[in-house]
């Protein structure tokens, strides 16, 4: 599953991953940064939202588009090699 591929780029980055109640996918999150988190289908699409005010910032599908805005929106830096990808 995509969104497999997805999860593992981001527990590769350190972030928390939230599994959804319904089992439709998970959340992304960096817990001491409360600026945004993702949300991932578990079709491997994934949306990036403004916390404060749940405004969605960018949105693509696969875990390279998903690690490139992880480093965007939490500043990441060499996270990890794109094997994932």
């Amino acid at each position: 599953m995509l969104s497999d591929a997805v999860r593992s780029v981001a527990r590769n980055a350190g972030l928390a991953v939230v599994p959804y109640e319904s089992h439709l996918g998970f959340t992304v999150i960096r817990e001491d940064d409360d600026l945004y988190f993702f949300f991932v289908l578990n079709s491997g699409e994934w949306q990036v939202h403004r916390a404060s005010d749940a405004t969605m910032m960018a949105s693509d599908s696969g875990p390279a588009s998903f690690l490139t805005a992880l480093k965007q929106y939490f500043d990441l830096f060499d996270a990890m090699p794109m094997s994932a990808a």
